[in-house]
């Protein structure tokens, strides 16, 4: 988990003095490498990547990762239960290969560092779409303390009963204050979790 760090809401871009950004332009390419290497050390990674929702996490990988589109959450803790609804997805890529939309599902994994503890699936929308609309709630049984939980989007093509993923996201829940409803859009990347659950 050392390359993870759990980013809050919106993260600005990095800012650097008007005399560092003028000479920067005029540098050669392997002094602006060494300089965002220690910039990348010493700053927070957050600042590099815009637009990421309430406690999502994201490796170093992601700076060269195209966003696969974006997915809508809500949390909220019921008794001491995990509540989450799925509630919407947009920009969503499609397969090159095929002229058909896919039909659109989630699957969530609570993880207890790589290992999935419980899991839950949303049933496909009833059209083919890349902005699909679930509006579907779960309740999760495990303590969600000290647990990750991973958002992956899959696309059903009908052939042969094939599915291909789409993106996906990751959430620390102990960085989301729970005692009221928390609502977010989380980019969705690619395979950055090195654990992974299959695509049924």
């Amino acid at each position: 988990m050392d390359s993870y760090l759990p980013i809050r809401g919106r993260i600005p871009t990095l800012s650097l003095p008007r005399r560092m950004e003028e000479w920067l332009t005029s540098a050669p390419s392997i002094i602006c490498i060494v300089l965002f290497a220690y910039f990348r050390g010493e700053a927070h990674l957050g600042e590099f990547v815009e637009g990421l929702g309430p406690g999502q996490l994201v490796g170093r990988q992601v700076l060269g990762m195209p966003c696969l589109g974006e997915i809508q959450l809500s949390f909220f803790d019921r008794k001491g239960h995990l509540e989450v609804e799925v509630i919407r997805a947009r920009g969503l890529q499609q397969k090159n290969s095929s002229k058909a939309l896919p039909t659109p599902y989630v699957k969530l994994h609570l993880l207890d560092g790589k290992q999935s503890v419980e899991k839950m699936r949303t049933s496909a929308p009833a059209r083919r779409t890349l902005d699909p609309l679930f509006q579907q709630q779960f309740s999760f049984s495990t303590s969600y303390t000290d647990k990750i939980l991973q958002v992956s989007v899959w696309g059903e093509y009908g052939r042969m009963d094939k599915k291909v993923f789409l993106g996906m996201c990751e959430i620390v829940l102990d960085d989301l204050n729970l005692r009221s409803i928390v609502f977010g859009w989380y980019k969705l990347f690619g395979m950055i979790a090195a654990s992974t659950h299959g695509s049924g």
